[in-house]
C-alpha cells in the first residue's frame, strides 16, 4: 500500500468486492489499485460494497481485524483436532504465517473464553500419559516443556499426580506390560531390558531398578536354569 510520510489522507473508494469461493471472505479492491481481504462479518458490519468510501485510517483497522479473525479461525480448527497448550498453539499459528500481533490477540481471547488453559492441559496430559502410556515423571515433564508449559505448572501438576510410591506403582505396571512381551528370555536379560525400557519411559534409575526387580522375581528353579 502506498503511503506518504504523513500517511494516507485522501478517502478511497471500493471499486470491487469479490467473494472468495468457500472461504466466507471477500477481496476489497480500492480505487488506487490496492486490495485486501475481509471476512463476511466485516462486510456486513461495516457496510462494505462497491462505491463505499473508506478513510485512510479505516483500512489498517479492517486489515488488522481480518488478520485476527483468520488467526482465530485457524486456532479453533487446530483445537478441534486436539487440545493444545498456549505455547504450542502459538508456534503452530506462526508456522502458518499468522502475524505476532494477531496471534497475541487470538490467544488472549481464547484464554479469556476458557478455550486455552495450560494448567488444565498439563493435568490432563499427566493423567493420559500415566494411565495409557505408563510414563514416568521425567518423560512427561519433558513432553510438557516441549509444548511450552511453564516449569512451575509442570512441577506442581506432577507433584499432585503422584508421590514416589505412586510413581513406583506406575513403573511396575509398565514393567509388567513389557515383561509380557519378552517371552522366555533368560532372567537377567529380561531384567536388563525392562530396566532400560523404564529409563526411556522417564523413570529415574532407582525406580526403574526397583520395578524391574519386582516383576522379574525368579520362579522356583529359574535362576538355576539361567546358569545351567
Amino acid at each position: 500500500m502506498k503511503r506518504d510520510g504523513a500517511g494516507r489522507d485522501l478517502a478511497l473508494s471500493i471499486v470491487r468486492l469479490s467473494k472468495v469461493p468457500r472461504k466466507g471472505e471477500y477481496v476489497v479492491e480500492l480505487s488506487d489499485g490496492y486490495g485486501f481481504r475481509v471476512t463476511a462479518e466485516q462486510v456486513l458490519r461495516f457496510g462494505l460494497e462497491a462505491g463505499r468510501t473508506l478513510g485512510a485510517e479505516e483500512i489498517p483497522g479492517l486489515e488488522k481485524a481480518y488478520a485476527v479473525a483468520a488467526a482465530r479461525k485457524a486456532a479453533l480448527r487446530l483445537l478441534r483436532v486436539r487440545p493444545r497448550a498456549t505455547g504450542e498453539l502459538r508456534r503452530d499459528l506462526a508456522r502458518r504465517n499468522h502475524g505476532a500481533e494477531a496471534i497475541d490477540e487470538t490467544l488472549a481471547g481464547l484464554e479469556a473464553a476458557g478455550l486455552l488453559d495450560d494448567r488444565l492441559f498439563a493435568r490432563l496430559w499427566v493423567r493420559e500419559r500415566t494411565e495409557k502410556k505408563g510414563f514416568g515423571k521425567r518423560r512427561i515433564a519433558s513432553e510438557l516443556y516441549s509444548k511450552g508449559i511453564s516449569r512451575e505448572i509442570v512441577e506442581e501438576e506432577l507433584e499432585k499426580a503422584f508421590d514416589r510410591a505412586g510413581e513406583v506403582a506406575v513403573a511396575e505396571r509398565t514393567a509388567r506390560r513389557r515383561a509380557a512381551r519378552l517371552g522366555d528370555l533368560p532372567l537377567e536379560t529380561r531384567k536388563r531390558r525392562i530396566y532400560t525400557y523404564l529409563l526411556r519411559s522417564g523413570f529415574t534409575s532407582d525406580i526403574a531398578a526397583e520395578a524391574a526387580k519386582s516383576v522379574t522375581q525368579p520362579y522356583s528353579g529359574e535362576e538355576d536354569n539361567d546358569h545351567g
